[in-house]
């Protein structure tokens, strides 16, 4: 993957969420510098930062490795991916896993 590539796909991605390049480094946890390096073009994200912007925008750490350039798609679907995290689910997902696993307060049931 080129950075230009990457540079359009991340613009496309923060354009989607109505985000600015500070908000996804406020997000990522990662220097604004860095993001608007990554914005024009002149440099991609290593493995560590790639898994940042990943939870940050709430995609799975192979689309942003792939979009990077650190695996190809052929390697993307044939790894496992085993770095899941609470931040790798939606706010929908993790609610619906805590309704079915705590029941309710009352004993009579689970939390509906």
């Amino acid at each position: 993957m080129q950075e230009t590539d990457f540079a359009t796909w991340l613009q496309t991605e923060l354009d989607q969420r109505g985000w600015s390049q500070a908000d996804l480094a406020r997000y990522s946890e990662l220097s604004p510098v860095i993001i608007y390096r990554w914005l024009q073009g002149k440099a991609l994200p290593n493995p560590s930062n790639s898994r940042k912007v990943a939870r940050a925008l709430n995609l799975n750490t192979k689309t942003v490795f792939v979009m990077a350039g650190i695996m190809s798609t052929e390697e993307a679907g044939a790894a496992a991916d085993t770095s899941a995290s609470p931040r790798d689910f939606s706010t929908e997902e993790l609610l619906i896993e805590l309704r079915r696993r705590i029941p309710d307060s009352d004993g009579g049931g689970y939390i509906e």
